[in-house]
């Protein structure tokens, strides 16, 4: 978990700083071209949260959540998070 909040923290360069090469671009969009987008914050560091398990068969009164605790962006495109299950 502590190799997550790190990884959390550095994409704190997606923001502009006061004084730095650019007033608009941040240094993660200079150094590599990637733009800050609103999937990657949509869940704060260590949230609680109730995650999809798929199980078979699906009509039977088994829990279809377990919960989870949210360790930042995945980093694909299409905005996914990882998560720690509480379970293991």
């Amino acid at each position: 978990m502590t190799a997550n909040i790190v990884l959390y923290v550095t994409k704190l360069n997606f923001f502009p700083t006061k004084g730095g090469l650019s007033m608009t671009l941040s240094p993660k969009t200079i150094m590599s071209g990637e733009t800050i987008n609103y999937k990657h914050y949509t869940l704060p560091f260590g949230s609680y949260c109730q995650v999809h398990e798929e199980t078979a068969p699906r009509n039977s009164l088994a829990a279809r959540t377990q919960g989870a605790i949210s360790l930042g962006p995945s980093g694909n495109k299409q905005g996914a998070q990882r998560f720690l299950s509480l379970k293991t």
